[in-house]
């Protein structure tokens, strides 16, 4: 029974969910705000990109399967050390990420439900439901994710179909916008891609991982990027005044909702958002919580982090991590975290640990096309860092410093 192995369609349910995440509700209205009509090149860009970044990663979840994922990748490439930094950077990052994922639920939730109760504790409330949905087995933990994607992806794409053949407008070409800002926006539609790297962690899970994978993560990326694209296009080109809705909700996904929905369309928002940020919270949790349990039972780890449950459940680090996202969210809820603060500091750890995946991929595959492609990966991931917090930059540099000093020291060691 714990055994239990998932195929092609759970897997792709459980990225579906999770690559959609917090970024259809908030990225479509932002790129339209900033480049206008022009918004659609910026997203074409970013589904060339995320279609280079998937390719990627899918390689080195085949090619290396194991709980630890990418790092397993890693550690072929550059050695043990580097396989370490690399899982500490995905630690560091899925130990913050998730509470921020949560408090997008919980301010939606907060706005809709009339019970004078703050987003942060919203988000207290989801993160505890996820951790006993993570104690589940993978199967049944598929079948959730399965079930709220089917309905994410046929209620977001009925609703832009509708909106573009029945409440569209005429699209006229606004001035173009400036290289500057379109590179701007680009770089913020690139978290639309970010995610593909932690699916390595579930290779053990899956029943014949190399087709199981492969199949998995060309359908979930067709649907996302068709999906993306769909909703992207209705933003834009949705006839509000048809609606007899006002111009400045344009900047809310919810308005492609209201021809099918009406004045329902806030609820369903609302559920789905919920349910996005559910999915992509169980994803990294699980599969960080699988890479604390296989570095623990190698001693990399406290041992007590290795334990299982009778479900093959990582059990110990699902726990330890649930109770740091409540931890933050109680702090969040006194105002002494805030969920910038939180993107910006996981953002940081998501960005190293992505770039160093990419870099085996260079050393591991040397091909002209794969050199060219994780190049572009490359670029784009260290121009991001240079748009993040100088002060949390500290925090993976001295982790690189240590790194490297470790690694020097051990050599002298073995040369003496």
């Amino acid at each position: 029974m714990g055994n239990k192995k998932i195929g092609t369609l759970l897997l792709t349910g459980l990225i579906t969910g999770s690559m959609l995440g917090s970024g259809i509700i908030l990225l479509p209205p932002l790129a339209y705000r900033m480049l206008g009509n022009y918004a659609i090149l910026a997203w074409l860009f970013t589904f060339v990109l995320g279609g280079l970044f998937a390719y990627v990663f899918m390689r080195l979840s085949i090619s290396f399967p194991g709980s630890e994922g990418v790092a397993l990748a890693v550690e072929e490439a550059f050695g043990v050390r580097a396989k370490l930094l690399t899982s500490y950077f995905l630690i560091f990052a899925v130990c913050a990420g998730p509470t921020a994922v949560m408090m997008i639920a919980g301010e939606y939730l907060s706005a809709v439900l009339n019970y004078n109760i703050s987003t942060e504790i919203y988000a207290l409330i989801l993160a505890i439901s996820c951790f006993f949905i993570l104690l589940r087995n993978i199967t049944s933990v598929s079948k959730i994710t399965l079930f709220l994607s089917t309905f994410i992806s046929i209620t977001l794409t009925l609703s832009s179909i509708i909106t573009l053949t029945g409440f569209r407008k005429v699209v006229v070409l606004d001035t173009v916008p400036k290289v500057s800002l379109f590179g701007k926006t680009a770089l913020l539609l690139f978290w639309a891609i970010v995610g593909w790297e932690v699916i390595g962690n579930y290779s053990l899970d899956v029943k014949n991982p190399k087709k199981t994978i492969k199949k998995s993560v060309i359908i979930s990326f067709s649907i996302v990027t068709i999906i993306y694209f769909l909703t992207a296009f209705a933003i834009q080109s949705i006839d509000l005044a048809k609606l007899g809705i006002d111009a400045g909700n344009q900047m809310n996904l919810s308005v492609i909702l209201a021809p099918l929905f009406g004045s329902n369309a806030k609820y369903i928002m609302t559920f789905i958002t919920v349910s996005l940020c559910i999915s992509t919270y169980i994803l990294f949790v699980g599969s960080c919580a699988r890479l604390i349990q296989s570095l623990a039972s190698t001693g990399h780890l406290p041992k007590f982090l290795a334990k299982k449950s009778s479900s093959n459940v990582p059990i110990t680090a699902v726990l330890v991590l649930s109770i740091i996202h409540c931890i933050e969210s109680i702090l969040a809820n006194y105002g002494i975290l805030s969920i910038d603060a939180i993107v910006a500091y996981a953002n940081v750890f998501f960005i190293c640990n992505a770039l160093l995946g990419i870099f085996s991929f260079m050393k591991l595959y040397r091909t002209k096309s794969n050199l060219i492609s994780s190049s572009i990966l490359s670029f784009i991931l260290i121009i991001l860092l240079f748009f993040s917090s100088k002060i949390i930059l500290l925090i993976p540099m001295a982790l690189i410093v240590y790194s490297v000093y470790q690694d020097r020291k051990n050599k002298k060691i073995y040369e003496v």
